[in-house]
């Protein structure tokens, strides 16, 4: 499981009450300010999911190999159900996108979806992925290749539309054939990231929330000198 745990407000409370604001920060009355927070910081990271990895990484995720999109799934249902050439290989490799094959990781990344992890503290949110998928893309990982003829025929035709041998599925074959039962490794593809950008419009929201329920005008300098993020790998 991953997760962005963001925090602060802790030391912001303490900050107020030095300069004679009286803050009951165990009555939880800044939740909804951190249920906002963490509904954006999980838009953010779909938002990367739809960037292909660039706000996580400069030039975002690394692209997939010829391999990987052929084995792939994607293109069932849509433009591309079965591979004629490379024509179609290319069209299947646009299909929806890296980390996108199933959706269920995408949406593991939505409040209330399966695996999704949302808790909110009173001093802050937590909020993340407990996809098993998750992790092991977030950081990279080795995994054993396994050839299936049932798969491999359900992605390619043997014969092409005027009745001829299709030359692509058996290179393709043939290839994958090798690759079974090796080890070879996936590269890092976070997804879960720090968008120090965001902070200041989360601390406006928390700024807001305090306002609210103490009645200050005044702007609320120490929020925005302790609000911060930390990505880590729950247990």
């Amino acid at each position: 499981m991953f997760d962005i745990r963001i925090t602060g407000i802790a030391e912001t409370a303490a900050a107020l009450q030095a300069a004679g604001q009286i803050v009951g920060m165990q009555t939880g009355f800044l939740k909804p300010a951190w249920e906002k927070i963490g509904k954006l910081q999980l838009a953010e990271i779909q938002r990367n999911f739809s960037e292909q990895g660039r706000l996580a990484q400069p030039g975002g995720w690394k692209k997939l190999s010829p391999a990987t999109v052929l084995w792939s799934q994607q293109g069932v249902g849509g433009p591309v159900e079965k591979i004629y050439d490379n024509a179609d290989l290319k069209a299947k490799h646009g299909y929806k996108g890296i980390l996108f094959e199933s959706g269920q990781l995408y949406h593991s990344f939505e409040k209330g979806r399966p695996f999704n992890i949302f808790n909110v503290f009173p001093h802050g949110v937590e909020v993340g992925s407990g996809d098993p998928k998750a992790s092991l893309h977030q950081t990279g990982h080795n995994a054993v290749f396994r050839y299936s003829q049932v798969r491999m025929d359900r992605i390619a035709h043997k014969k092409l539309s005027d009745g001829s041998w299709n030359r692509q599925y058996f290179k393709w074959q043939i290839m994958l054939r090798k690759m079974d039962n090796k080890s070879y490794h996936v590269p890092a593809r976070p997804m879960i990231f720090k968008s120090d950008y965001m902070i200041s419009r989360y601390t406006a929201i928390l700024e807001a929330q305090i306002r609210y329920r103490l009645g200050l005008l005044a702007p609320l300098r120490a929020v925005r000198s302790v609000v911060g993020m930390g990505v880590g790998a729950l247990p």
